[in-house]
């Protein structure tokens, strides 16, 4: 790897990975969702690959040193990348099922290591709110796979509105389950879109669970890491300050 890829690459880690880009991740997300209806899908791919992907291979070197997980990470994002083309060149429901059920994993990974980020130790700033929020903006996207894979997997596993067909070419069917499960996280619940099949309603459930445990642990979190870094002595070097660290 040449010398000013390196560079690059530490310095894409250095600001994403940092308060201020835990803001632009929530700005960028908030920019994408109101978007995402009406930009094609080859658009999202594109996005995927040249940020998304990055940012998860650089986070989970950030935060772990095991060869594994970094390896892992490596795997995920290559059968991402895989399962995407297949899907989009090669339309079947083998294809788009797995690359339904590697998105969920790449999610549930990135989401991890921003948790890992934001609930670190360290005084808390609106930076790591904002992080915060991204992670819970995360967590809606990555249930609309799941549910995009239900919806494949199973027949009639979802009751739609007279405008939404459960068909995978249906251009509507991402945006209305995108709306169901933002809907089910904040546990509005409109019942516009209902879940019919056992699995579907089992993870509407789990959804509902995580939209309201999400923002208590958040709230304790947030309001120990306070009452921890108020009560440091007001002596102590600035370099004891996880946030001041520098990262490697």
């Amino acid at each position: 790897m040449s010398l000013s890829l390196k560079n690059y690459f530490k310095r894409f880690n250095e600001f994403w990975w940092s308060g201020q880009g835990f803001s632009a991740l929530l700005l960028i997300l908030l920019v994408f969702f109101f978007l995402s209806p009406f930009v094609q899908s080859t658009v999202n791919s594109f996005i995927l690959a040249v940020f998304y992907i990055p940012l998860l291979i650089s986070g989970v070197a950030t935060v772990t040193e095991s060869r594994l997980l970094k390896l892992f990470a490596f795997a995920t994002a290559a059968i991402v990348l895989v399962f995407n083309i297949l899907h989009q060149n090669f339309p079947s429901k083998t294809f788009t099922g797995c690359w339904y059920l590697s998105i969920v994993v790449f999610f549930f990974l990135l989401i991890s290591v921003l948790m890992h980020r934001v609930f670190r130790e360290g005084p808390v700033t609106h930076h790591r709110i904002r992080g915060a929020v991204a992670a819970y903006l995360l967590i809606g996207i990555t249930w609309t796979y799941i549910y995009l894979l239900i919806v494949l997997l199973f027949d009639g596993s979802f009751s739609f509105p007279p405008t939404t067909t459960a068909h995978p070419d249906d251009p509507t069917l991402q945006s209305t389950l995108a709306y169901y499960s933002f809907v089910t996280l904040t546990t509005v619940g409109y019942g516009d879109t209902v879940p019919v099949h056992p699995v579907a309603r089992m993870v509407a459930i789990l959804e509902a669970l995580i939209g309201m445990l999400y923002p208590a642990t958040l709230l304790a979190r947030l309001v120990s890491l306070e009452i921890m870094y108020r009560n440091v002595p007001t002596d102590q070097s600035p370099l004891d300050d996880p946030e001041k660290r520098k990262e490697p």
